[in-house]
């Protein structure tokens, strides 16, 4: 069963945000996807990863399907409240290649 996911206030600020500045790569907005599946799947510098935004300020938790996707993927997943969160947790993971 499908519900529609709300998108938190910040999430066209992050998603437009990093689409600007990952010139070099994809960034897909999956909000849509439902089933817990992260807000954005990017392709960057052959390596892709999942992004899950959350509001700014405090009191934006992960729902259940959201902590079960997270529990059962087998790679990299995160949460983040803003593009510089996401870019710092991709640039970390470039750099250990």
């Amino acid at each position: 069963m499908r519900h529609d996911k709300k998108v938190d206030e910040n999430h066209a600020e992050v998603r437009d945000e990093l689409r600007a500045v990952l010139h070099d790569g994809v960034v897909h907005d999956m909000s849509k996807a439902g089933n817990g599946f992260p807000d954005l799947c990017i392709g960057w510098r052959g390596l892709n990863f999942l992004i899950e935004i959350k509001r700014k300020e405090g009191g934006s938790r992960l729902t259940n399907r959201q902590v079960a996707f997270h529990q059962n993927w087998q790679g990299q997943v995160a949460v983040c409240r803003s593009a510089s969160e996401a870019l710092a947790i991709m640039l970390r993971e470039v750099y250990k290649r």
